[in-house]
């Protein structure tokens, strides 16, 4: 080691030297290669394995690593390919290359644990280089901690095909490109690539550049071709899909291909990650192959990025849970602006400026900017996330933080920081290969910009979709309370859309009626009804039916006035849309032998359970109740609503214990069900028994509570922080507060004039103002029928 510092400091002391008398030389790409020196430990030996690649155009020479022996160790044997000489001189491990014509992938060395009571083993590697910009770089210290759990896992074997594929969504048509790609050396023909078409699509057409040749048979695309010449960059095998009258909220499809090989095994076959699609979002999707990393909680299925208003949407699809927040887990993504390789900083075959990351140790989402000069990440801004759950991670970066930023080149990675190992988890990245046309992003706007000046509230296919839309509503600022936009009180005279309140009809029954806003005229009325909830483009309405010897959900629909059954078990009651209107959840109290037992039920879609083709979608006594973790018990709740990030709010109590005693609003996954998953343990917001849950959009839930002594109409954050008293008033009973569809307001049921009537106030808070008078001197009814336990419900 001695040696080495001696060597590096004559270097030092030559190179100032010829500084003095020279211009200085800029870098482009500093270093100008990758390398990776991961050690690994089994039986008391550790093996150091090499990995080194250029990042530059022009013929790196004489390319030699020097790796001091760690302290305590002795060498046992070194290897590389051929191209590559190793040789040991009784303190260093050298390695050199004369001519650098590919990476170097299989160097590797072997040391033997000679100290019993060393555990941490340090080395570093010293790399001299020839060319056009000669040069030497000492790397930063590696080291392996014995003691620890080896990572027993592999990297898959290298495929003879690296297969890439990616979508685009616009105007209801998935267009999707494989990218095939040989890069082993044995020569392989008669390939041929498959894709299924996503359940529910219908095909358009494929095409293929030649010598390529393409068929569909009613299921699948196939692409064909005799032989795949090496390093051939060929362009994209494609395919377009309709999504016309695709009601699920995403699909998914992947390709595969199988081949012969000249030489080596015999035939081989390769596949792609799971390419997920929200159908109606414009969007771009990047697939990633799965089980290259040793966990699936940061492997990484696709990469889709949307553009959402004046925010970049980027959504990170997860084969596995990501657990609860606290799990040292990275999500992040790369922008390079100017898609130039010899500015920013290199990441993956890109110069990067910009990095957008999801931190679930913290729970915390920030862009962070490279400073050229300083050559550090700098000034991290905090950015909009949901609450990730299950397997999906989503974050907002508004544009004007990004400049130019509607087009540019990215590179998408993931890391799981765990310090269990011995060595670190390798990260994930996507895409895996140098194929820059996956990763070029174009955003596609998801509405005109005379629409979104018409109508910045009025929701659309393409702008809401399933478990983790981001309305155009009021950004959050640091202490997760909601802030107005624009930063100007809102005026009434802004307010618009409908308001559907259920009212006594004298009859022990309940009607809703439907008012315009803000003027309260009364436009419409739905008999033998009540707990209404609207679809977000306001067009249609779940409502929960009684009387006249029907007691079910149905959807009614605006446009022509009719209606049609949802749910089949009486007494269901507060039916919820998902976000993206084409499934419910609701509560019934009669599932269960206990009487009054309240249960939630979520639905695999809006037709009544008998008439699903799934089994596992028929069954909502057995299968669709909401389950704790281990199928331990169905959880105890009702008035459930469904947040944008997939999750479920509920009034509750924490029934999965022996003895049940905090009870308040709780959230838990929309899979928790025997359907989908082996449950969940919810997560309790607030602690409060009168807490009822009303209404979510965006980043709020709003709710209705007896916490300070009255009823009181509140807002907060997903995560419970932020609660805000909006009503504000001791002397009356205020509640049901429902969000209006452009995020600014909050109206409410009060009685503060001395009859009930409706109010509203500004979601950032300030005094509330009366709209109209309700009809009638008591417009609610009492017991089950309180107007604690209705729902008001705000449309565009």
């Amino acid at each position: 080691m001695r040696k080495v510092y001696k060597l590096s400091l004559v270097i030092y002391i030559v190179l100032v030297l010829v500084l003095i008398s020279t211009p200085e030389r800029v870098y482009a790409r500093w270093p100008p290669f990758s390398f990776y020196l991961t050690p690994s430990y089994d039986n008391g030996r550790i093996t150091y394995r090499i990995r080194f690649s250029s990042r530059v155009d022009w013929p790196m020479t004489h390319v030699t690593f020097k790796i001091p022996l760690p302290e305590g160790t002795r060498f046992l044997e070194g290897s590389a390919q051929p191209t590559t000489s190793v040789d040991f001189d009784g303190a260093e491990v050298t390695f050199f290359t004369s001519d650098l014509y590919r990476p170097i992938r299989t160097a590797s060395f072997v040391v033997e644990v000679t100290d019993p009571t060393m555990t941490v083993f340090t080395t570093h590697a010293w790399i001299v280089w020839q060319g056009d910009q000669p040069g030497d770089y000492l790397t930063k210290d590696v080291s392996i901690d014995i003691t620890k759990q080896p990572l027993n896992w592999k990297v898959p074997a290298a495929s003879n095909l690296q297969l890439e594929a990616s979508a685009t969504v616009a105007d209801d048509v998935i267009t999707y490109a494989i990218y095939p790609r040989r890069v082993g050396g044995r020569r392989m023909w008669d390939l041929k690539i498959n894709v299924a078409i996503p359940e529910g699509t219908t095909f358009l057409s494929a095409e293929a550049p030649a010598p390529f040749v393409t068929s569909f048979d009613g299921r699948e695309v196939s692409f064909s071709v005799l032989e795949l010449e090496r390093y051939a960059e060929v362009g994209p095998l494609s395919f377009k899909v309709s999504t016309e009258g695709v009601t699920a909220p995403f699909v998914v499809t992947h390709a595969w291909a199988v081949w012969k090989n000249v030489g080596g095994a015999a035939e081989e076959q390769a596949r792609t990650g799971d390419i997920v699609v929200q159908p109606h979002a414009s969007q771009w999707v990047t697939s990633d192959m799965i089980g290259d990393v040793p966990f699936s909680n940061y492997d990484l299925a696709s990469v889709a990025l949307q553009e959402d208003g004046p925010a970049l949407k980027i959504i990170f699809y997860i084969v596995g849970d990501l657990g609860p927040v606290g799990e040292p887990l990275e999500y992040s993504l790369y922008i390079d602006g100017d898609c130039r390789t010899d500015t920013g900083l290199w990441r993956s075959y890109r110069g990067v400026e910009y990095r957008v990351r999801y931190r679930h140790g913290k729970g915390k989402a920030d862009v962070g900017f490279w400073d050229k000069e300083k050559r550090r990440w700098s000034h991290a801004e905090p950015i909009e996330v949901n609450s990730p759950a299950g397997g999906m991670v989503t974050m907002w970066v508004p544009y004007d933080l990004l400049e130019d930023g509607r087009q540019f080149c990215w590179v998408g990675e993931a890391r799981n920081r765990t310090k269990a190992f011995s060595s670190n988890p390798p990260t994930e990245k996507v895409p895996n290969g140098k194929d820059l046309r996956l990763t070029q992003y174009e955003a596609m706007a998801t509405a005109t910009a005379t629409e979104t000046e018409a109508s910045a509230a009025e929701p659309s296919a393409t702008t809401s979709n399933v478990g983790d839309v981001r309305q155009d509503l009021p950004r959050w600022n640091d202490s997760n309370l909601p802030a107005p936009v624009p930063p100007v009180t809102p005026s009434v005279t802004d307010i618009s859309g409908k308001l559907a309140v259920p009212l006594d009809n004298d009859r022990a029954l309940y009607d809703v009626h439907i008012f315009s806003l803000p003027d309260g005229e009364e436009i419409a009325k739905i008999s033998n009804a009540r707990q209404p909830n609207f679809r977000f483009d306001g067009q249609r309405m779940l409502i929960n039916r009684e009387g006249g010897g029907v007691d079910d959900v149905y959807e009614y629909n605006f446009a022509d006035g009719t209606e049609k059954q949802v749910s089949e078990a009486p007494k269901d009651s507060h039916p919820f849309y998902d976000p993206s209107g084409t499934r419910v959840v609701y509560g019934n109290p009669e599932l269960t032998p206990r009487a009054n037992d309240y249960r939630i039920c979520v639905q695999c879609s809006l037709l009544p359970p008998h008439q699903e083709a799934e089994p596992r979608c028929q069954d909502i006594r057995k299968l669709g109740m909401l389950v704790s973790a281990g199928l331990r018990d169905e959880i105890w709740g009702y008035h459930p609503v469904w947040m944008v990030n997939g999750m479920l709010a509920y009034r509750g109590c924490n029934s999965w214990s022996r003895r049940p005693t905090s009870c308040g609003i709780y959230v838990v996954s929309s899979t928790s069900t025997r359907s989908f998953s082996d449950g969940f343990i919810p997560r309790q917001l607030t602690h409060d028994t009168s807490d009822i849950p009303s209404d979510t959009k965006g980043n709020l839930i709003a709710f209705t509570s007896h916490r300070e002594g009255s009823w009181e109409a509140y807002v907060m954050g997903l995560d419970g922080a932020g609660v805000k008293n909006l009503s504000n008033s001791p002397n009356s009973n205020d509640g049901l507060p429902t969000i209006s569809p452009d995020g600014n307001w909050v109206a409410f049921v009060s009685d503060r004039s001395g009859r009930w009537a409706v109010w509203v106030v500004p979601v950032a808070g300030g005094p509330a103002q009366k709209l109209f008078d309700l009809p009638g001197d008591d417009p609610w009814g009492d017991g089950d029928r309180a107007w604690t336990n209705e729902r008001i419900s705000w449309g565009p």
